[in-house]
């Protein structure tokens, strides 16, 4: 992990928390109610620090998901609101709607800046998936094509273009054996 990333993390993570500690004086001090938005809030908070200081890598993942959520109103850090929506008011539970959140939105825009390599990952296989699937399918074309007589190999040849890559690599090695 670079050390700008790093730092960017904790910054993060630190701006939170005192969004956090400034939500819970609020509650027990000045009697305001916290919503059911903070709560999970919070709860994401302390499941990206434990995860952060652990140094799992999954913690990234888990606050930009936190840091989106946040962008969007699901979840919140704070007892005041910093956007204009409405408020559904049970009584003792309230429940602010989906709403945008500039705050949320800036903090998600630099955390997304620092971090563009590790968030493309999410949407990216691995090395040893990229190779899984491609043994499997080498496998697969392999039995396939291994039941054809030559007949049937040179008309599959034909369309050897047609193949995907895999299946091209297996129809090259049983023509060659043949």
């Amino acid at each position: 992990m670079d050390k700008k990333e790093k730092y960017v993390d904790i910054g993060i993570l630190v701006l939170l928390g005192l969004f956090i500690a400034i939500a819970l004086n609020n509650f027990f001090r000045a009697d305001l109610i916290i919503s059911v938005n903070t709560y999970a809030g919070i709860g994401f908070w302390t499941a990206v620090l434990f995860l952060n200081i652990i140094g799992n890598k999954k913690s990234k993942y888990l606050l930009f998901i936190a840091l989106f959520l946040y962008m969007l109103n699901i979840i919140d850090f704070s007892a005041t609101r910093l956007s204009v929506s409405l408020n559904y008011n049970t009584g003792k539970v309230i429940y602010h709607p989906i709403s945008f959140n500039p705050v949320g939105a800036i903090l998600f825009i630099v955390y997304w800046i620092y971090n563009k390599n590790v968030i493309r990952k999410i949407y990216t296989p691995t090395v040893e998936e990229d190779e899984a699937k491609l043994s499997k399918n080498l496998e697969f074309y392999k039995n396939k094509f291994s039941q054809c007589s030559k007949e049937e190999l040179t008309e599959l040849y034909k369309n050897y273009r047609s193949y995907p890559v895999e299946a091209q690599v297996v129809l090259d090695k049983l023509i060659k054996e043949d």
